[in-house]
């Protein structure tokens, strides 16, 4: 199955591409360029994602700079005639992105979506006091805001030792 990714050039973002490319028959990897917040994020991220300071992708990479919506990156897409598109961190995708693959695409959404959709989802379930909101969701891009068919789900396993960043990642 020829899979297309769509995600950030993030330390978390590469090492669910690299983690993608290790599993399945990746064609092209679209990294959209976004900044760390804070330096204490990136070195948080480094530290979780040490393997992944280095990689390179296999495939074919286009960093994104633009609107992921254009028609550009859709005539990008279309040339390797995806399967399936897999997401993670990217912009909200518009029908023309997200109707390109045969099967669909699917993203991973670091919240339960039925409690948190949108940014951020588990720092929000701290704020609220609701552990059980925090973990990830793996479901089908639709119209809607992370509320595509579910695919699947799993509440996080926190630690006493956590920090903010450490519950994020």
């Amino acid at each position: 199955m020829k899979c297309v990714i769509i995600t950030s050039n993030n330390l978390r973002h590469k090492a669910f591409a690299k983690m993608v490319c290790e599993n399945f028959d990746v064609r092209m990897i679209i990294f959209q360029d976004k900044e760390y917040e804070t330096q204490e994020a990136l070195q948080k991220e480094s530290q979780w994602f040490e393997d992944c300071l280095d990689w390179r992708s296999p495939v074919g990479n286009v960093t994104c700079l633009a609107d992921i919506n254009s028609d550009a990156y859709a005539s990008l897409i279309k040339l390797v005639k995806p399967d399936i598109i897999l997401t993670f961190g990217c912009d909200l995708l518009k029908e023309n992105i997200f109707n390109i693959a045969k099967k669909g695409t699917i993203n991973i959404h670091t919240g339960i979506v039925q409690s948190y959709r949108g940014v951020d989802s588990s720092l929000w379930a701290i704020y609220e006091e609701n552990l059980e909101g925090v973990g990830a969701t793996l479901h089908y891009i639709d119209n809607s805001i992370d509320a595509g068919d579910i695919i699947a789900q799993k509440k996080a396993d926190l630690k006493v030792d956590y920090d903010l960043y450490d519950v994020f990642l």
